[in-house]
C-alpha cells in the first residue's frame, strides 16, 4: 500500500496578516476516495496556529483569534484523513529525535513510516496586531443555488451563493434545506469563499426533494442579514435539489491507502 508522497514544497516570500484576519492556504492532495480533513500546523514560541479543509476544495483556512499573539509562525505539521469506515491518516514531520523529515501514514489500522526531501519550515508568516474594524452595515446576499440539480449520499455537495460583507470580511454563511418530512441538511461557509459545503454522510438523511428553508449571513464585525421562506417575496422559495443513495452505499471498504499531498502554497495575498 502506497504511503502518502508530497511532489513539491513552492519556496514563497515571508507573508504578514494582523490578528482577526483570515488566513488561507491553498493545497493538491490526491485520494482515492474523499479528504475529509487537511490541517497545517504553524508554531511559534509554543503557540500555534492551525488552518483546517473540511470540504475537500483545496484550500485551509483559519480566522486569526482578536488576541493571537504576535510574531512569525513557521509551519511543523501536515495532516490528511480521508473519508472511510477506518480512516486511513497521513502526517508530515520533521522528527527532532531521527533528524529526518518524515511521513507517518495509517493505513488498515497500522502505522507505516517514510520520508520526503521537503523543508516544511519554509513556509512561514507573521502575526501583527490587530486592526480595528469600524463596519455597522450588514452584509447582503444577491443569489444562491446548489451547484446541480441532484446531490448524491456520501458526496460533498455545495451551495453557490453570492454575497458582501459591505466593509467587512463573511465569516458564517448558513444555508438550511429541508425535505418535505422535516429532514434538514445545513451548508456553511466560514471564510467567504462564495461556496458553502457539505459531505452528506448522514445515514438519517433520506433520498428525495430538498428546498430553501433559511439563510443567515455574517461578517466579522458582527453584523448579519437572514432570512427564510418568503424574504424578499419569496425570491429564494423556488431553490432546491434533489437527493439520491447509491445503491452501492454499504459497499466493503476498498480504500486502505493514506491521502497524498501533492503541492501547497499560500496564496500571494493573504485576505
Amino acid at each position: 500500500f502506497k504511503a502518502p508522497v508530497l511532489n513539491k514544497l513552492p519556496v514563497i516570500d515571508k507573508s504578514a496578516v494582523k490578528a482577526g484576519e483570515l488566513v488561507k492556504i491553498k493545497y493538491d492532495a490526491s485520494d482515492a476516495g474523499l479528504i475529509t480533513e487537511a490541517t497545517f500546523t504553524f508554531r511559534s514560541s509554543g503557540q500555534s496556529i492551525r488552518l483546517q479543509d473540511f470540504d475537500n476544495d483545496g484550500v485551509a483556512t483559519v480566522r486569526l483569534n482578536n488576541a493571537q499573539s504576535v510574531g512569525e509562525y513557521v509551519l511543523g505539521e501536515v495532516s490528511f484523513s480521508d473519508y472511510n469506515p477506518s480512516p486511513n491518516r497521513s502526517t508530515y514531520e520533521f522528527n527532532s529525535h531521527t533528524g529526518k523529515n518524515e511521513i507517518r501514514a495509517l493505513e488498515q489500522g497500522k502505522w507505516n513510516t517514510s520520508t520526503y526531501n521537503f523543508d516544511l519550515s519554509s513556509l512561514k508568516f507573521t502575526v501583527g496586531a490587530k486592526q480595528n474594524i469600524t463596519d455597522t452595515a450588514k452584509p447582503t446576499l444577491t443569489s444562491f443555488a446548489p451547484e446541480k440539480a441532484t446531490a448524491k449520499l456520501g458526496e460533498y455537495f455545495t451551495i453557490n451563493y453570492v454575497a458582501d460583507g459591505t466593509g467587512s470580511d463573511l465569516t458564517d454563511v448558513r444555508f438550511n434545506m429541508t425535505n418535505d418530512s422535516g429532514k434538514r441538511i445545513q451548508f456553511e461557509d466560514k471564510d467567504g469563499d462564495g461556496k458553502a459545503t457539505r459531505l452528506l454522510n448522514h445515514s438519517n438523511l433520506e433520498n428525495g426533494e430538498y428546498k430553501f428553508e433559511n439563510f443567515h449571513v455574517g461578517d466579522v464585525a458582527g453584523n448579519f442579514i437572514a432570512g427564510q421562506r418568503g424574504f424578499e417575496s419569496g425570491k429564494f422559495d423556488n431553490i432546491k435539489f434533489t437527493l439520491t443513495k447509491p445503491s452501492n452505499m454499504n459497499a466493503a471498504q476498498t480504500d486502505f491507502d493514506a491521502p497524498e499531498l501533492i503541492s501547497f502554497e499560500p496564496f500571494s495575498e493573504i485576505i
